[in-house]
């Protein structure tokens, strides 16, 4: 019996270790999607990226994901 149970706690160790790194994962993608949507906004004349929010800047921003 205790076998049993120890076997069963490590599948679902093992199992939220697998979804820890698919979460981690997906993270980075999105990290990286960002982080080079803001590079090529940097490049292009009107995309300011100020500190300060701005309707412009996210239009821009939208627009250069969305073509990225």
């Amino acid at each position: 019996m205790e076998r049993v149970a120890a076997n069963e706690e490590k599948r679902q160790y093992e199992e939220k270790q697998r979804d820890a790194a698919a979460d981690a994962l997906v993270q980075a993608a999105r990290n990286a999607k960002v982080f080079s949507t803001v590079a090529v906004m940097k490049e292009l004349d009107g995309c300011t990226l100020r500190a300060s929010s701005s309707l412009d800047d996210a239009k821009c921003f939208a627009a250069v994901q969305e073509f990225h």
